[in-house]
């Protein structure tokens, strides 16, 4: 019987939270599978592991656990792959590797691994550079370090890049990659776990009022979401709306400064911070417990093109969403169609839409509900494994 071409599958997070994360992670896998051999190469998991979610692959674990709920672990364990990143090599080496999927877009690694000269897809995400730099006001310095390290990439003609967005597609062929070797793939979304649900639990245990108008944000907290101009503007449009509550469902990073910019903006009574919450279905109730749902980014070179998970998550619930007007973003949500969206670094479009969508209730229903079929239409599971599996399966190491 011939033997199965090998894939190493290379991810810090194990396959339990890389699923969150991609939600098509089981169903790429059973593609791959019955062709290939895949390798998963990651650190533990801090919680049981899914023995379901892990067959038919051999998995290759560092001996470290790692916590997504703790900042600090996860930049400790950012620093150990580094250091074990000629391990890595070495497992890729013995396994004779047809292919390798890189997952997760940390500088330097992607030309590290591209040297080898196996055909390899970096699936892009977050701008490390631009992630770190951001708050200190050093974009300008992160731009041309990511730039430097794009046109790095491109040197290798074994090297494939799926973007999740025309947009960032083409602002990465702008930056020096050829456009040909990217291939635009939709992220996947769990509609059977972000879906509406009834919430007024969850409404309970924040103390909310039935005449309370919550608007929420989900995720990291992190300057790149532009959230310390969204809590400056919360400020001026809570003064006008006493019983309008912004709602932050999640943390980990940047808790205390988001809790200390509250504190001297003055807005404690308008704002509620849940901190990290655990596991996708509670989120989801959380998600449900808003009126209204927004998704932020800091208009930035980085940002462009940009499909966070914050996005198809909240697609999913039928609330009403706004997202600031990106590129990347506005592909997916057509303003008044099946979302809003308002104007970059604008507070005057931003509590305009704000304002229409609250006394538009009957029309912002409409619309959230026509968000749940668009998400479906966009972040469809089979479709995107199906997608990463032709990319993969034509690119391979003959």
């Amino acid at each position: 019987m011939k033997k199965k071409k090998v894939i190493v599958y290379l991810h810090r997070y194990p396959l339990e939270y890389e699923s969150n994360l991609f939600p098509a992670t089981r169903k790429l896998l059973d593609l791959l599978i019955k062709k290939y051999e895949v390798i998963y190469v990651s650190f533990k998991p801090i919680s049981k592991k899914n023995e379901a979610l892990r067959k038919g692959i051999t998995i290759r674990e560092l001996p470290f656990t790692i916590d997504r709920k703790s900042a600090k672990d996860k930049w400790i364990k950012m620093f150990i792959w580094y250091l074990n990143i000629w391990n890595i090599r070495k497992i890729i080496k013995e396994n004779n590797a047809s292919f390798i999927v890189h997952k997760e877009q940390l500088p330097f690694i992607p030309s590290i691994l591209a040297r080898m000269k196996i055909p390899m897809l970096l699936d892009i995400g977050d701008w490390w550079w631009s992630t770190l730099l951001c708050k200190y006001n050093l974009e300008k310095v992160s731009e041309k370090i990511e730039n430097v390290e794009i046109r790095d990439w491109n040197k290798f003609k074994n090297l494939y890049l799926s973007t999740h967005s025309k947009a960032e597609a083409e602002m990465i062929y702008e930056r020096g990659m050829d456009i040909k070797r990217m291939t635009v793939i939709n992220q996947s979304s769990n509609d059977k776990t972000f879906k509406p649900v009834d919430a007024r639990d969850i409404r309970k245990k924040l103390g909310l009022k039935d005449t309370d108008w919550v608007v929420a944000v989900h995720g990291i907290i992190h300057p790149s979401k532009d959230y310390g101009l969204l809590l400056k503007w919360w400020a001026k449009i809570s003064a006008k709306h006493n019983n309008w509550k912004l709602l932050n469902i999640g943390g980990t990073m940047g808790e205390e400064w988001y809790k200390k910019r509250i504190k001297e903006l003055n807005i404690e009574d308008s704002t509620i911070l849940t901190g990290w919450i655990d596991g996708p279905g509670e989120l989801n109730k959380y998600l449900n417990a808003a009126d209204c749902l927004l998704v932020t980014r800091k208009n930035n070179l980085a940002n462009r093109g940009l499909i966070p998970s914050s996005l198809h998550h909240s697609m999913s619930i039928g609330k009403p969403l706004v997202v600031t007007g990106l590129a990347g973003l506005t592909e997916n949500v057509q303003n008044g169609i099946n979302g809003y969206s308002y104007i970059p670094d604008s507070y005057e479009s931003f509590e305009k839409t704000l304002e229409h969508i609250y006394n538009n209730p009957k029309e912002a229903r409409k619309v959230g509900l026509a968000g749940i079929a668009r998400g479906k239409e966009c972040f469809d599971l089979d479709k995107s494994a199906r997608n990463f599996f032709n990319l993969i399966d034509r690119n391979i190491k003959k």
